[in-house]
């Protein structure tokens, strides 16, 4: 049976012509799953939009290595995936995945019940505010809301909780000293005779050295700008990219465009 049905693929191509920047596929099992979509997409000129891939099963979770690799983002759907797996077994699942997600230089997402009492209630409990901090404290990119903001009564008032707690839990992020815990670690999986990941590794190695406030990286596929926020270096990294679409897709950095670009 196709990962794929007639309604998915209409919607893709729909999708495709309003310019989307990012596909999230539901109920990933395999990486075949996000090749059939990554083939559909490239056949019909969406080969730069990035594929996210839910995991909401317990064979999502024990394929979840050879997904990231095909995948360029993943999402940690802990509503279903608690439905398919035991519900004290969903922690575990999901700071594994941030790990890997870590050391492939991918994008990793939380969602799903982080301020679920805000569909009622202008306040998150703090249950709520503990987990999100620990998503963020675990290294996610992104954490996410559902019904609290697409249809519960305090929409601003979820997103500015999520910002606050999100903001506090980064300091304590980049404050415990997570270059010498985790990039040595990052770059020992790291091909080593790969250009980009010895150019990324050696620039967050100097810019954690000498304190360096920015780090500016000319791209033409982006994939070096990927490589270097990979290393998470505590510089505000600056993209310049030859086209907006590039720009669009690298929501974890802050960009510029630039129509000729060097690298």
């Amino acid at each position: 049976m196709p990962f794929l049905a007639q309604k998915d693929i209409d919607d893709v191509l729909f999708g495709i012509k309003q310019g989307i920047n990012y596909v999230a596929a539901s109920f990933v099992n395999t990486a075949k799953n996000v090749k059939e979509l990554r083939k559909l997409l490239n056949d019909n000129g969406g080969s730069h939009i990035q594929i996210i891939s839910k995991i909401e099963s317990h064979l999502g979770c024990m394929n979840i290595d050879e997904i990231i690799e095909a995948s360029d983002g993943i999402m940690v759907a802990r509503g279903d995936l608690g439905l398919e797996i035991p519900y004290y077994d969903v922690p575990y699942y999901q700071k594994q995945m941030i790990r890997k997600c870590h050391e492939a230089g991918k994008l990793v997402i939380v969602a799903t019940q982080m301020l679920d009492s805000m569909e009622n209630s202008p306040h998150p409990t703090r249950t709520e505010v503990t987990d999100v901090y620990y998503a963020v404290e675990l290294g996610a990119d992104s954490t996410m809301l559902s019904g609290e903001s697409a249809n519960g009564l305090f929409p601003v008032e979820a997103i500015k909780t999520m910002i606050a707690i999100s903001k506090r839990a980064e300091k304590d992020f980049y404050s415990r000293n997570y270059y010498e815990r985790k990039l040595e670690k990052v770059w020992s999986k790291e091909q080593q005779d790969d250009k980009r990941s010895k150019i990324a590794y050696e620039v967050a190695r100097k810019a954690k050295e000498g304190e360096y406030k920015y780090i500016v990286v000319l791209s033409r596929t982006g994939e070096l700008l990927k490589r270097v926020a990979k290393f998470r270096p505590n510089s505000i990294v600056i993209g310049i990219l030859e086209n907006e679409k590039m720009v669009h897709i690298q929501v974890f950095l802050f960009l510029l465009i630039q129509k000729n670009c060097l690298i």
